[in-house]
């Protein structure tokens, strides 16, 4: 599935969906056709507290480049109704290197819940692991599916932790 990026600056004067060597990262475009993105210091709690998500129209993922897409890879979810877009993270457990704590990244994840009541979601995932992205897939957030055989069990999510307006 091929995504065409908007070639325009967000909301912090950046270019959005500009492409990171080493990580990935989501980007919002809101009613107004203004962008946000999270590389520019942009908190994600931050647009639910405000209302921005209730503006939301499209949200990405932006992910680095591998041996199979040199260019880096890109997911686009529409939103066609406000408060049901989501993105999250996880990280390995805390490991000790030199003295130093670390967590290290495994993946993230973005989603639009297409049920409110079943909590049905669309998802992209980046997978550190692996260094790939997955293609769409549908699951829920209350029993989500793997997206690779090995990938590790997510034993569900609150739609209230993910700022959802659903249920």
């Amino acid at each position: 599935m091929e995504h065409i990026i908007p070639h325009v600056l967000t909301k912090h004067g950046t270019w959005f969906g500009r492409i990171l060597a080493d990580r990935s990262y989501w980007g919002i475009k809101l009613s107004d056709d203004t962008f946000v993105q999270e590389i520019d210091g942009v908190e994600w709690d931050a647009l639910v507290q405000n209302g921005d998500m209730d503006r939301a129209k499209e949200l990405w993922l932006f992910c680095p480049p591998n041996d199979w897409s040199p260019r880096g890879n890109t997911a686009r979810l529409p939103i066609t109704i406000p408060g049901r877009a989501f993105q999250t993270k996880g990280a390995s457990k805390s490991a000790t290197l030199g003295g130093m704590s670390f967590r290290r990244p495994e993946y993230q994840i973005i989603g639009v819940v297409d049920d409110p009541d079943t909590l049905a979601c669309t998802c992209f995932v980046w997978d550190y692991r692996v260094w790939m992205m997955s293609e769409p897939f549908k699951t829920n957030l209350v029993d989500f599916a793997k997206w690779r055989p090995d990938a590790p069990k997510i034993h569900g999510f609150s739609p209230r932790a993910l700022g959802l307006k659903v249920g």
